[in-house]
């Protein structure tokens, strides 16, 4: 089977939503593709907005490309990729071989790549 990029972000959405039905949320995901976030979860009165992003291994550490897709990312000026903001979305979910990482979105502003630790590391949300 031919794994491209976005055949594995479908996969790394999915399993992020069923972890987060899983905990008691309810998931809305848009019904077109270009989206500021991937999908919204909702619990009482909580409301997050998520971007799910699928964690690789670098030769030192596990990490994420903390900027948008490469069909979004560009600045208008064509320089460097834009990443996420508070404006765009509350969190930064991460998923790897069956584990999650929940990243606030202020900790990723201005980073291409991020490395993920034991501190963000999450078995329920």
């Amino acid at each position: 089977m031919d794994y491209n990029s976005h055949k594995v972000g479908a996969i790394s959405e999915l399993k992020v939503l069923l972890f987060l039905a899983e905990n008691g949320w309810e998931v809305y995901v848009p019904a077109s593709g270009n989206t500021i976030c991937d999908m919204i979860a909702v619990r009482g009165k909580e409301v997050l907005r998520v971007q799910v992003k699928t964690a690789y291994q670098a030769p030192r550490s596990l990490q994420i490309n903390s900027a948008r897709n490469k069909n979004s990312a560009m600045r208008s000026n064509g320089r460097a990729p834009i990443s996420y903001s508070e404006e765009d979305t509350d969190i930064i979910i991460a998923t790897h071989a069956g584990k999650f990482w929940g990243i606030p979105t202020q900790e990723v502003e201005g980073r291409q790549t991020m490395c993920l630790t034991e501190k963000y590391l999450i078995d329920k949300l």
